[in-house]
């Protein structure tokens, strides 16, 4: 699993293998914020069985600074641990960005959480092509929720979703 963790040497990766859903409270979130341009970026903040949070994100590997004809390089995955994203996630990601949809906290969620992060810890990061309008992290962040077993509506001006 790609997981980012900021500690005070830096970022480092950490693998291990996938968790154990059938113990602890589980929640998903469905958050949204600002983006550009009058659209707003879609992302997934969760609870696993340990009671670990996560930033569930994706994005352009170019970050949007160079989009020639629209296209942004390719559409990353990026796990974040804890309540803020960690680069190369985008940092403004964090869990008081607007509500779009919530599981509530109930062990019922944590096989959905797993596959979550199961779905991101294994995305392909070349096999799309990130593009301004879609696909794009609002892309990444409708099938996260998909890999889940969640159906959320469309988060408010999200393009690509």
């Amino acid at each position: 699993m790609k997981v980012f963790y900021a500690t005070s040497l830096g970022l480092w990766n950490l693998t291990y293998g996938p968790a154990e859903a059938a113990f602890g409270q589980c929640f998903a979130q469905l958050k949204y914020r600002y983006a550009a341009v009058g659209q707003n970026h879609a992302f997934w903040w969760v609870q696993d069985s340990y009671g670990i949070r996560y930033i569930l994100d994706g994005g352009p590997t170019t970050n949007g600074l160079s989009c020639a004809a629209g296209a942004c390089g390719d559409l990353e995955g990026w796990i974040s641990n804890g309540d803020y994203g960690i680069p190369p996630a985008y940092p403004a990601d964090n869990l008081n960005d607007a509500l779009a949809w919530e599981t509530g906290l109930s062990s019922n969620f944590c096989t959905g959480v797993a596959n979550m992060l199961n779905y991101v810890a294994t995305w392909n990061d070349t096999q799309i092509t990130y593009y301004l309008l879609g696909p794009n992290s609002n892309t990444f962040a409708h099938l996260t929720g998909t890999a889940g077993g969640f159906s959320p509506t469309q988060p408010p001006k999200t393009p690509g979703w």
